[in-house]
Formats: C-alpha cells, structure tokens, sequence
C-alpha cells in the first residue's frame, strides 16, 4: 500500500490484487446466478467475464478464495486466462 497517499488523503481506502481476488471469489460463490449461464453475463467486461468462465469450470473442484487470489494474481502478471499453472 502507497502510506504516502494515506497520510495524503484521510479517508482513502486502498486495495490490492488479493482483495480483488477475495472479492471476485465471495461474488461468484455467494451468487452463482451471476456466472456465465447468468442474466448480465453479456454486459461484463472481457476481465469479468475471463474469470466467471475460470470460476465456473473450477465450481466441480470447490475453489477457494486461495486460488481466487492467486489466479487474479497470475492475471495481472500474464495478461490471460486461465492462469499459469492452473487448469480451467
């Protein structure tokens, strides 16, 4: 986290790829109607929708926020889906 702009601006909140990561897993757990057989698949950008088809296919083998986190991080490094050294 950058404790310049912390002590900069008071009331802002900083995140990184692993808070990203947990996010996407609790959102995609916890809603499962918001992966790609959902209603508003089609309006998501293309990171969105990289990572509920990675989601999806990784539902049969319960991923959890660990691999969330970590293929959100592989993600950033590599650009692509699914993340190296994971299989969809």
């Amino acid at each position: 986290m950058n404790s310049e702009l912390s002590l900069k601006y008071d009331n802002l909140i900083q995140l990184d790829w692993a808070d990203v990561g947990r996010f996407m897993f609790r959102r995609f757990h916890g809603f499962p109607e918001k992966l790609p057989s959902g209603l508003i698949h089609h309006q998501w950008p293309s990171f969105a929708k990289e990572y509920s088809h990675w989601f999806h296919k990784r539902a049969w083998v319960e991923p959890t926020e660990a691999d969330s986190v970590n293929a959100i991080g592989d993600y950033v490094e590599s650009g692509r889906f699914p993340p190296r050294g994971m299989k969809p």
